[in-house]
């Protein structure tokens, strides 16, 4: 909504729609702090937050998105639409590229380059200079409380062991995202179907008509990046099915080196107009990796105003949207955890979040 027409022109007035909103709540003593929501990147990827621009400036081509099998979104799925499938948007070609290249991109797509920078400079360059646009608009409201860095935020790719093996969460079409890079450039995959969530359905053929992702001339971003090519057969081949985790032999740290410098810039750029703004860090919602539950505190200076500020959800009435009393399920990296009524199970989770 803030820069929706185009990079670098923001909305005046959905900015002023937002400062009246904050004055509102003053008059009313409610206290706020902005959360800049998104939701597995954009409406055009099955959710909702950044603009369409970001994606035409990698390559993409928005209106083959779905048909290419490189996103599921309503729109073009139609009614019923299966409950609460959008996450798995995550795992898929388009999301996770652009989730991958915002938090990686210089070290993982060094050569992919938009008007001069590196792709992951330009994205978040234009994300955190919007946000501090809306900070400066509310620079001296004084019931804002500051912050949040980005809703839900995932790290796309960055970490991943090997990409020709599929993730723990399974709704839906389920590929690998070796899969989901052939599909993107025209390659239909056979994959399996997952309804209800986890459990086996049926076999499927995604992308049957050949259709591609990317604009015409535009190669998909991790062939140029040498992830994967096609042989002179026309045959897809990966080449670096580890190419997200390790950097020169060592293991990546996702939170260390690609999640806390982004917060880092993007609480200096905030700070800068309210320098006693706190800022609210979510984390990262890679479910396939367990340490993205901890607090990067270790990572951050003690003396900022620095907030964890992470989500948590009932597993079984978000996914199946049932209520299943006396217990629940709790995902905790690839491990379903049953919690009961015990106050000692209630403290135990509450002590680890």
């Amino acid at each position: 909504a803030i820069e929706h027409k185009g990079p670098g022109q923001y909305d005046r007035e959905y900015l002023n729609y937002i400062q009246q909103i904050v004055r509102s709540a003053a008059r009313n003593g409610i206290s706020v702090f902005i959360d800049p929501h998104q939701d597995v990147w954009s409406r055009w990827t099955g959710g909702d937050g950044a603009p369409w621009w970001t994606l035409d400036a990698v390559g993409f081509n928005i209106t083959s998105l779905f048909e290419s099998g490189a996103t599921i979104n309503q729109q073009e799925y139609g009614d019923p639409y299966p409950q609460m499938i959008w996450p798995t948007d995550h795992y898929r070609l388009a999301t996770g590229t652009m989730n991958t290249l915002f938090f990686g991109g210089r070290t993982f797509a060094p050569e992919i380059q938009i008007e001069g920078q590196n792709v992951q400079d330009y994205l978040q360059g234009h994300y955190i200079a919007s946000m501090k646009e809306v900070a400066t608009v509310l620079a001296g409201e004084p019931n804002v409380l500051g912050y949040d860095t980005l809703n839900e935020p995932h790290t796309g790719m960055l970490g991943w062991q090997d990409l020709r093996i599929g993730g723990f969460i399974r709704h839906g079409w389920y590929q690998t995202w070796f899969q989901s890079m052939q599909l993107g450039e025209g390659f239909p995959q056979t994959v399996d179907v997952y309804d209800p969530p986890m459990l086996y359905n049926h076999t499927e053929t995604l992308n049957k008509h050949a259709v591609r992702a990317w604009k015409d001339g535009e190669k998909c971003v991790w062939r140029r990046a040498g992830v994967w090519g096609i042989e002179v057969t026309g045959s897809p081949k990966i080449n670096l099915p580890h190419h997200f985790s390790t950097v020169a032999t060592a293991d990546v740290n996702v939170v260390r080196d690609h999640m806390v410098p982004f917060y880092k810039k993007y609480a200096n750029e905030i700070r800068s107009c309210d320098e006693q703004s706190f800022i609210f860090l979510d984390r990262n919602t890679d479910f396939e990796d367990p340490e993205e539950t901890k607090c990067p505190g270790q990572y951050l200076p003690e003396d900022d105003f620095y907030v964890w500020a992470p989500h948590w959800y009932d597993f079984v009435p978000l996914i199946f949207k049932v209520c299943r009393a006396p217990g629940t399920l709790f995902v905790h990296g690839t491990e379903l955890k049953l919690l009961t009524p015990s106050p000692f199970s209630v403290l135990q989770v509450m002590a680890g979040h």
